[in-house]
Protein backbone atom coordinates (compact mmCIF):
# COMPACT_ATOMS: atom_id res chain seq x y z
CA UNK A 1 0.00 0.00 0.00
CA UNK A 2 1.35 3.46 -0.87
CA UNK A 3 2.42 5.43 2.15
CA UNK A 4 1.21 8.97 2.81
CA UNK A 5 3.66 11.11 4.80
CA UNK A 6 1.83 12.05 8.03
CA UNK A 7 3.89 15.23 8.47
CA UNK A 8 2.86 16.37 5.01
CA UNK A 9 -0.76 15.59 5.81
CA UNK A 10 -0.57 17.76 8.91
CA UNK A 11 0.58 20.70 6.78
CA UNK A 12 -1.64 20.03 3.79
CA UNK A 13 -2.79 23.65 3.70
CA UNK A 14 0.76 24.67 2.79
CA UNK A 15 1.03 22.31 -0.20
CA UNK A 16 1.57 23.64 -3.67
CA UNK A 17 -0.21 22.47 -6.78
CA UNK A 18 2.21 19.68 -7.67
CA UNK A 19 2.40 18.44 -4.08
CA UNK A 20 -1.38 18.27 -3.91
CA UNK A 21 -1.58 16.34 -7.18
CA UNK A 22 1.03 13.89 -5.92
CA UNK A 23 -0.87 13.51 -2.66
CA UNK A 24 -4.17 12.96 -4.44
CA UNK A 25 -2.55 10.28 -6.61
CA UNK A 26 -1.18 8.51 -3.52
CA UNK A 27 -4.53 8.74 -1.75
CA UNK A 28 -6.35 7.37 -4.81
CA UNK A 29 -3.99 4.38 -4.89
CA UNK A 30 -4.53 3.82 -1.17
CA UNK A 31 -8.30 3.94 -1.64
CA UNK A 32 -8.07 1.34 -4.43
CA UNK A 33 -5.89 -0.95 -2.34
CA UNK A 34 -8.05 -0.64 0.78
CA UNK A 35 -11.21 -1.17 -1.29
CA UNK A 36 -9.66 -4.30 -2.82
CA UNK A 37 -8.86 -5.65 0.66
CA UNK A 38 -12.42 -4.98 1.89
CA UNK A 39 -13.88 -6.68 -1.20
CA UNK A 40 -11.50 -9.64 -0.71
CA UNK A 41 -12.68 -9.99 2.90
CA UNK A 42 -16.38 -9.73 1.98
CA UNK A 43 -16.30 -12.03 -1.06
CA UNK A 44 -13.47 -14.43 -0.28
CA UNK A 45 -11.80 -14.63 3.12
CA UNK A 46 -14.93 -14.23 5.23
CA UNK A 47 -16.85 -16.66 3.04
CA UNK A 48 -14.13 -19.29 3.40
CA UNK A 49 -14.35 -19.05 7.21
CA UNK A 50 -18.16 -19.18 7.10
CA UNK A 51 -18.03 -22.27 4.87
CA UNK A 52 -15.56 -23.95 7.23
CA UNK A 53 -17.78 -23.18 10.23
CA UNK A 54 -20.79 -24.62 8.39
CA UNK A 55 -18.84 -27.76 7.40
CA UNK A 56 -17.56 -28.40 10.93
CA UNK A 57 -21.01 -27.76 12.41
CA UNK A 58 -22.49 -30.43 10.12
CA UNK A 59 -19.75 -32.85 11.18
CA UNK A 60 -20.27 -31.91 14.83
CA UNK A 61 -24.04 -32.40 14.69
CA UNK A 62 -23.62 -35.72 12.86
CA UNK A 63 -21.15 -36.92 15.50
CA UNK A 64 -23.41 -35.81 18.35
CA UNK A 65 -26.41 -37.59 16.82
CA UNK A 66 -24.33 -40.74 16.40
CA UNK A 67 -23.20 -40.63 20.06
CA UNK A 68 -26.87 -40.41 21.08
CA UNK A 69 -27.67 -43.44 18.91
CA UNK A 70 -24.67 -45.33 20.34
CA UNK A 71 -25.87 -44.71 23.91
CA UNK A 72 -29.25 -46.20 22.97
CA UNK A 73 -27.56 -49.21 21.33
CA UNK A 74 -25.28 -49.73 24.34
CA UNK A 75 -28.29 -49.72 26.66
CA UNK A 76 -30.08 -52.24 24.42
CA UNK A 77 -27.08 -54.59 24.17
CA UNK A 78 -26.45 -54.34 27.92
CA UNK A 79 -30.03 -55.46 28.49
CA UNK A 80 -29.50 -58.37 26.09
CA UNK A 81 -26.23 -59.27 27.82
CA UNK A 82 -27.94 -59.20 31.20
CA UNK A 83 -30.68 -61.55 29.95
CA UNK A 84 -28.17 -63.96 28.38
CA UNK A 85 -26.03 -63.91 31.52
CA UNK A 86 -29.08 -64.80 33.59
CA UNK A 87 -29.92 -67.72 31.28
CA UNK A 88 -26.30 -68.86 31.32
CA UNK A 89 -26.21 -68.77 35.12
CA UNK A 90 -29.44 -70.80 35.43
CA UNK A 91 -28.22 -73.34 32.86
CA UNK A 92 -24.89 -73.83 34.62
CA UNK A 93 -26.68 -74.33 37.95
CA UNK A 94 -29.04 -76.91 36.45
CA UNK A 95 -26.10 -78.66 34.74
CA UNK A 96 -24.35 -78.91 38.09
CA UNK A 97 -27.42 -80.57 39.62
CA UNK A 98 -27.72 -83.07 36.76
CA UNK A 99 -24.05 -83.96 36.80
CA UNK A 100 -24.13 -84.55 40.57
CA UNK A 101 -26.91 -87.14 40.15
CA UNK A 102 -25.46 -89.12 37.29
CA UNK A 103 -22.50 -91.46 37.63
CA UNK A 104 -19.83 -90.84 35.05
CA UNK A 105 -20.84 -93.42 32.49
CA UNK A 106 -20.81 -93.40 28.72
CA UNK A 107 -24.10 -93.17 26.85
CA UNK A 108 -22.92 -95.77 24.35
CA UNK A 109 -22.21 -98.36 27.05
CA UNK A 110 -25.55 -97.69 28.71
CA UNK A 111 -27.37 -98.06 25.39
CA UNK A 112 -25.69 -101.44 24.81
CA UNK A 113 -26.81 -102.52 28.26
CA UNK A 114 -30.42 -101.56 27.53
CA UNK A 115 -30.31 -103.36 24.19
CA UNK A 116 -28.93 -106.52 25.82
CA UNK A 117 -31.56 -106.50 28.55
CA UNK A 118 -34.37 -105.85 26.07
CA UNK A 119 -33.14 -108.82 24.01
CA UNK A 120 -33.30 -111.00 27.10
CA UNK A 121 -36.94 -109.96 27.64
CA UNK A 122 -37.76 -110.40 23.96
CA UNK A 123 -36.30 -113.93 23.85
CA UNK A 124 -37.84 -114.79 27.24
CA UNK A 125 -34.46 -115.75 28.63
CA UNK A 126 -35.46 -115.03 32.22
CA UNK A 127 -36.17 -117.82 34.74
CA UNK A 128 -39.29 -116.44 36.30
CA UNK A 129 -41.48 -113.37 36.66
CA UNK A 130 -39.37 -112.05 39.49
CA UNK A 131 -36.25 -112.09 37.33
CA UNK A 132 -38.23 -110.55 34.47
CA UNK A 133 -39.36 -107.67 36.69
CA UNK A 134 -35.81 -107.12 37.89
CA UNK A 135 -34.61 -106.94 34.28
CA UNK A 136 -37.39 -104.48 33.37
CA UNK A 137 -36.53 -102.38 36.41
CA UNK A 138 -32.89 -102.40 35.35
CA UNK A 139 -33.84 -101.35 31.81
CA UNK A 140 -35.84 -98.44 33.26
CA UNK A 141 -32.99 -97.39 35.53
CA UNK A 142 -30.40 -97.45 32.75
CA UNK A 143 -32.79 -95.68 30.35
CA UNK A 144 -33.19 -92.88 32.90
CA UNK A 145 -29.42 -92.54 33.07
CA UNK A 146 -29.31 -92.30 29.29
CA UNK A 147 -31.97 -89.56 29.32
CA UNK A 148 -30.01 -87.77 32.04
CA UNK A 149 -26.83 -87.88 29.95
CA UNK A 150 -28.75 -86.60 26.93
CA UNK A 151 -30.14 -83.76 29.07
CA UNK A 152 -26.62 -82.92 30.27
CA UNK A 153 -25.30 -82.88 26.69
CA UNK A 154 -28.24 -80.73 25.57
CA UNK A 155 -27.62 -78.36 28.47
CA UNK A 156 -23.93 -78.14 27.57
CA UNK A 157 -24.87 -77.33 23.98
CA UNK A 158 -27.26 -74.65 25.21
CA UNK A 159 -24.60 -73.21 27.50
CA UNK A 160 -22.17 -73.08 24.55
CA UNK A 161 -24.79 -71.13 22.59
CA UNK A 162 -25.26 -68.70 25.50
CA UNK A 163 -21.47 -68.28 25.89
CA UNK A 164 -21.06 -67.54 22.18
CA UNK A 165 -23.99 -65.11 22.25
CA UNK A 166 -22.50 -63.41 25.29
CA UNK A 167 -19.11 -63.12 23.56
CA UNK A 168 -20.73 -61.60 20.45
CA UNK A 169 -22.63 -59.06 22.53
CA UNK A 170 -19.47 -58.15 24.45
CA UNK A 171 -17.60 -57.78 21.16
CA UNK A 172 -20.33 -55.48 19.84
CA UNK A 173 -20.30 -53.46 23.08
CA UNK A 174 -16.51 -53.02 22.92
CA UNK A 175 -16.81 -51.76 19.34
CA UNK A 176 -19.55 -49.33 20.38
CA UNK A 177 -17.52 -48.04 23.34
CA UNK A 178 -14.49 -47.54 21.07
CA UNK A 179 -16.58 -45.75 18.46
CA UNK A 180 -18.15 -43.57 21.14
CA UNK A 181 -14.72 -42.64 22.52
CA UNK A 182 -13.50 -41.78 19.02
CA UNK A 183 -16.62 -39.67 18.41
CA UNK A 184 -16.19 -37.83 21.71
CA UNK A 185 -12.65 -36.90 20.65
CA UNK A 186 -13.99 -35.85 17.25
CA UNK A 187 -16.72 -33.74 18.87
CA UNK A 188 -14.18 -32.02 21.14
CA UNK A 189 -11.86 -31.33 18.19
CA UNK A 190 -14.71 -29.97 16.06
CA UNK A 191 -15.87 -27.70 18.85
CA UNK A 192 -12.32 -26.40 19.32
CA UNK A 193 -12.00 -25.85 15.56
CA UNK A 194 -15.34 -23.99 15.42
CA UNK A 195 -14.27 -21.79 18.35
CA UNK A 196 -11.00 -21.04 16.54
CA UNK A 197 -12.87 -20.24 13.32
CA UNK A 198 -15.17 -17.83 15.16
CA UNK A 199 -12.09 -16.10 16.58
CA UNK A 200 -10.72 -15.84 13.03
CA UNK A 201 -14.06 -14.49 11.85
CA UNK A 202 -14.02 -11.81 14.57
CA UNK A 203 -10.40 -10.94 13.76
CA UNK A 204 -11.25 -10.59 10.07
CA UNK A 205 -14.21 -8.35 11.02
CA UNK A 206 -11.88 -6.19 13.14
CA UNK A 207 -9.41 -6.10 10.24
CA UNK A 208 -12.22 -5.05 7.90
CA UNK A 209 -13.27 -2.27 10.29
CA UNK A 210 -9.66 -1.05 10.27
CA UNK A 211 -9.61 -0.95 6.47
CA UNK A 212 -12.98 0.80 6.43
CA UNK A 213 -11.66 3.39 8.89
CA UNK A 214 -8.66 3.96 6.63
CA UNK A 215 -10.95 4.18 3.61
CA UNK A 216 -13.05 6.88 5.27
CA UNK A 217 -9.91 8.76 6.33
CA UNK A 218 -8.49 8.63 2.80
CA UNK A 219 -11.80 9.86 1.39
CA UNK A 220 -11.77 12.73 3.89
CA UNK A 221 -8.19 13.62 2.95
CA UNK A 222 -8.82 13.39 -0.78
CA UNK A 223 -11.87 15.66 -0.36
CA UNK A 224 -9.66 18.12 1.51
CA UNK A 225 -7.00 17.84 -1.18
CA UNK A 226 -9.55 18.46 -3.91
CA UNK A 227 -10.85 21.48 -2.02
CA UNK A 228 -7.30 22.86 -1.83
CA UNK A 229 -6.77 22.22 -5.52
CA UNK A 230 -10.06 24.00 -6.31
CA UNK A 231 -8.99 26.95 -4.15
CA UNK A 232 -5.61 27.18 -5.87
CA UNK A 233 -7.24 26.92 -9.29
CA UNK A 234 -9.63 29.73 -8.39
CA UNK A 235 -6.78 31.86 -7.07
CA UNK A 236 -4.75 31.24 -10.21
CA UNK A 237 -7.68 32.42 -12.25
CA UNK A 238 -7.94 35.63 -10.23
CA UNK A 239 -4.17 36.06 -10.35
CA UNK A 240 -4.17 35.78 -14.10
CA UNK A 241 -7.05 38.23 -14.40
CA UNK A 242 -5.59 40.83 -12.01
CA UNK A 243 -1.84 40.55 -12.45
CA UNK A 244 -1.34 38.71 -15.70
CA UNK A 245 0.72 35.59 -16.13
CA UNK A 246 3.90 37.14 -14.80
CA UNK A 247 3.85 35.69 -11.24
CA UNK A 248 4.78 32.09 -10.62
CA UNK A 249 1.77 29.81 -10.59
CA UNK A 250 1.28 29.53 -6.82
CA UNK A 251 3.09 32.65 -5.64
CA UNK A 252 0.07 34.91 -5.01
CA UNK A 253 -1.84 32.03 -3.42
CA UNK A 254 0.98 31.33 -1.02
CA UNK A 255 1.33 35.03 -0.16
CA UNK A 256 -2.35 35.19 0.76
CA UNK A 257 -2.07 32.00 2.82
CA UNK A 258 0.85 33.43 4.78
CA UNK A 259 -1.07 36.70 5.28
CA UNK A 260 -4.06 34.84 6.71
CA UNK A 261 -1.83 32.90 9.09
CA UNK A 262 -0.24 36.17 10.32
CA UNK A 263 -3.67 37.66 10.84
CA UNK A 264 -4.80 34.66 12.89
CA UNK A 265 -1.72 34.73 15.11
CA UNK A 266 -1.85 38.54 15.61
CA UNK A 267 1.30 39.35 13.64
CA UNK A 268 1.58 42.69 11.83
CA UNK A 269 0.62 42.66 8.11
CA UNK A 270 1.91 44.92 5.39
CA UNK A 271 -0.53 47.04 3.39
CA UNK A 272 -0.20 44.67 0.42
CA UNK A 273 -0.91 41.67 2.64
CA UNK A 274 -3.95 43.41 4.20
CA UNK A 275 -5.20 44.20 0.74
CA UNK A 276 -4.93 40.56 -0.37
CA UNK A 277 -6.73 39.25 2.74
CA UNK A 278 -9.59 41.72 2.60
CA UNK A 279 -9.98 41.32 -1.15
CA UNK A 280 -10.58 37.61 -0.63
CA UNK A 281 -13.07 38.22 2.16
CA UNK A 282 -14.94 40.94 0.28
Amino acid sequence: MAVVDEKLLQSIESYGWNELLSLRHALSNNIKEVTAKIVDIDTHRLQIVKNEIHKHRITLNTSIERTKQIRIEIQRFNSQLSAVSEKLSRSKNFLGILESRIISEREHDLSLTVATLQNVIHNRQFKNELEKNEILSKIKEVSMKIEGIKAINAMKDQIAVFVKESEEINKTLRALYEENQSLETKVANNRATIDSLFISKRNIAVERDGYLEKYNEYIRLIDKTNSRLDAIAEMRKKQHQEYGPGLPKDALFKVKEEAKKKLKTGLKLSLDELKLVYEENS
